[in-house]
């Protein structure tokens, strides 16, 4: 079976549009975001960092995603991220507001927003 992969690239200072995307609700271990974050275009370093997705859903309700739940950092040196979204992200209908947060010890950094829509199964 093939799975919905969707290329996402997010600067820590602007925004960009990024192109539509929609996922079904329920949809099970389907649906991976390869997000790749960078400053200017150049590639920001993860190397000694962890990261984490904050998913603000329709319904209201905050969904984390972190590295031991759907986030892997691929490729730390080039900024590279995997989120395999996890049913609880998409269980509600409608336009989803997300960004990557970078950890470090007490700091925080976060990208620029982006969205998904979520159909209804």
């Amino acid at each position: 079976m093939e799975l919905k992969e969707f290329d996402i690239m997010l600067d820590i200072k602007k925004s960009k549009k990024i192109e539509d995307i929609e996922v079904v609700q329920k949809d099970y271990e389907s649906n991976i975001l390869n997000i790749s974050i960078v400053e200017g275009f150049e590639p920001y370093n993860l190397s000694g960092l962890n990261v984490e997705i904050a998913f603000a859903k329709p319904d209201g309700t905050t969904v984390l995603q972190d590295e031991e739940n759907g986030v892997i950092i691929e490729d730390p040196a080039e900024g590279k991220i995997r989120c395999i979204l996890n049913t609880n992200t998409i269980a509600a209908s409608g336009k989803v507001f997300a960004e990557v947060r970078i950890l470090q010890d007490l700091r925080l950094l976060t990208t620029a927003r982006f969205d998904f829509f979520v159909r209804r199964a």
